[in-house]
């Protein structure tokens, strides 16, 4: 009896009795009346239409599970964007585009396997509602795969930038198209010898692209910025007068991870509002967004006056 009532042994048998006493573990609730706000573990662009802001989140619940496009409007009162509509979608990755009165939204198929396409759509703003069928514009080469992808309205055509793993590393291509509907090859591919992922094209006026692209450098994950006139070369970031070639667009900061990356932005009222992705590349994940106090092009001349 001395030894069964003894140091740890007394211990773990009062434990146990314990557990015995208080009965089976309660299952609790939340109360039903509480709302939450989905977590915003998704890739975001921001648009424009009119005089108002929104953002399209497309919402990935679990990993390249994604089943929804969330639109929220910004409230510059309140300075919070408010949630204005939820479409079922089975595409990932998205990217979103106004050309006047039509919105278009381009997502990928299942980026985890091989021979997957990216499509388009049009969303009726009015009823915030697809309108029409899909159609495909990028089918991936056999065996490889297509991604992220961002698309802009030059003078003459359109230009999308898109994400393949048809390289050593992750890597860029670009394609033209003056109708949205037949889509043609365009320059060369984006840096294929280094990683670089996450790409975004702005026209920026007097025939000149801007590009941003995600890049390691072997502990963080940074966006950095170029700039191309006919998509063969990309003339990368290399600092001026006021800011070295260190200075890159986007650094995860404080609390941020190691990530700065999935950013996009849009021009509205004078100023520059865009979002990025950050966290650990892995695990955890979160969105923030960022401005510029001018506009577009005001942007692009900071790094090439």
């Amino acid at each position: 009896m001395a030894d069964f009532f003894s140091g740890n042994q007394l211990f773990r048998t009062l434990a146990i009795l314990l557990m015995v006493w208080s009965g089976p573990a309660l299952a609790y609730t939340q109360m039903p009346f509480i709302e939450k706000t989905p977590p915003r573990i998704w890739e975001q662009t921001p648009f424009v239409i009119g005089e108002n802001l929104y953002r399209a989140g497309f919402m990935r619940p679990k990993p390249h599970d994604t089943k929804a496009i969330v639109i929220e409007q910004y409230d510059p009162e309140k300075n919070v964007f408010w949630k204005v509509a939820e479409l079922p979608w089975d595409l990932g990755l998205g990217c979103l585009l106004v050309d006047g009165n039509d919105v278009w939204v381009f997502g990928s198929t299942d980026w985890t396997a091989p021979d997957n396409e990216i499509r388009k759509q049009k969303i009726d703003p009015d009823k915030w509602t697809f309108s029409g069928d899909d159609s495909v514009v990028v089918q991936a080469p056999a065996g490889k795969s297509v991604f992220n992808c961002s698309v802009t309205k030059g003078p003459d055509k359109y230009v999308m930038v898109y994400e393949t793993n048809e390289f050593k590393a992750f890597t860029g291509r670009f394609i033209q198209s003056t109708d949205l509907e037949t889509w043609s090859p365009i320059g060369e591919p984006l840096r294929p010898e280094v990683y670089n992922a996450c790409q975004t094209i702005k026209y920026v006026g007097d025939g000149w692209y801007m590009v941003t692209w995600l890049w390691f450098d072997g502990t963080r994950y940074m966006t950095n910025v170029g700039r191309t006139r006919d998509f063969v070369t990309v003339e990368g970031w290399q600092g001026n007068a006021t800011y070295p070639a260190t200075t890159q667009l986007l650094v995860p900061g404080k609390y941020e991870g190691i990530n700065a990356s999935d950013n996009d932005f849009v021009e509205w009222n004078g100023k520059v509002y865009g979002t990025y992705f950050t966290g650990d590349q892995g695990t955890w994940g979160v969105n923030s967004d960022w401005w510029y106090a001018g506009t577009l092009a005001d942007l692009y001349h900071e790094m090439w006056p």
